[in-house]
């Protein structure tokens, strides 16, 4: 269909440059926004990042409040509950339930604790950075498929009417599909492999080959022979990372032998404690 007066160019063509011209606007509206100085468009346009001179720091109201559930108070020496009988812990017990409760290593000392800054978490966090190292050499696949269907325009004089022109193409339906199979050796090296095919289907008309296909295949190495080339060096960061594992294991276990050494020592200066009090009750007595 096409309009009187016009060259022979279809109605939806206004529509579609009309189209166009409105997206393009809507594109500049918005890289217009992106670029802004405001703090507002910068927060939410991840390409206009501006380096933060100030802290934004939220006023304590505005978080979330928790409700602390009531608990009553542990017992101690001073407060023991009425109707509890008196109970002898030996000192078996008293490390026990000192590792018992040792999720986060606290070391006594004298009347106090305080948190040594390591947990039981610690080693088994500091594991992951193996698995992390060596995931470098883990093999990776990429596979991409696109289905594309292009009609090229071409303009041609109208048999019946040299005054008007009409528009054909040639439709070309293709499928593009790339499978890629890629994987790091320890020596540094990099195998890929690589296959690709593209089958076409073409209309209207009469085509020699229609359909048509091409397929490809491709197998490389890389090997560098200075930077990152051998095994030594691409190991290097497991090997680092097994030594923190070590450490933070190590690290851990200082921490609750201090835990049992602080408990042994607290554990006998009650005990010397009340055996002071035994004897200055017996001196009273006898005096």
């Amino acid at each position: 269909m096409t309009r009187p007066g016009r060259t022979g160019i279809p109605n939806n063509h206004y529509m579609r440059t009309s189209v166009c011209r409105f997206s393009t606007a809507l594109l500049l509206a918005t890289l217009a926004v992106g670029f802004a100085r405001p703090v507002q468009a910068q927060r939410f346009w991840p390409f206009n990042m501006r380096e933060d001179r100030t802290l934004d720091i939220r006023d304590p109201a505005e978080l979330p409040q928790v409700r602390t559930p009531r608990r009553p108070a542990p017992p101690t020496v001073a407060t023991s509950p009425e109707g509890i009988p008196q109970q002898y812990l030996s000192l078996d017990d008293a490390i026990r339930i000192a590792l018992r409760n040792s999720e986060v290593v606290r070391v006594l000392g004298g009347v106090g604790a305080a948190s040594s800054g390591r947990t039981i978490y610690d080693a088994a966090i500091a594991a992951t950075d193996i698995a992390r190292e060596q995931a470098t050499f883990d093999p990776t696949v990429d596979v991409n498929n696109s289905f594309n269907r292009t009609e090229s325009p071409v303009a041609i004089e109208d048999p019946g009417d040299p005054n008007r022109t009409l528009i054909q193409g040639t439709r070309t339906d293709d499928y593009d599909m790339r499978f890629g199979l890629s994987k790091k050796t320890i020596t540094g090296g990099t195998a890929q492999l690589n296959v690709s095919t593209n089958p076409s289907r073409f209309q209207p008309g009469t085509f020699r080959l229609n359909p048509q296909n091409r397929s490809s295949a491709e197998l490389s190495f890389t090997q560098p022979l200075l930077e990152k080339g051998g095994i030594g060096p691409n190991l290097a960061p497991i090997v680092l990372a097994r030594i923190d594992t070590e450490r933070s294991y190590f690290a851990m276990k200082d921490s609750v032998q201090e835990l049992v050494r602080g408990v042994i020592d607290a554990y006998w200066g009650l005990v010397f404690a009340r055996t002071d009090v035994w004897a200055r009750q017996q001196q009273v007595d006898q005096g």
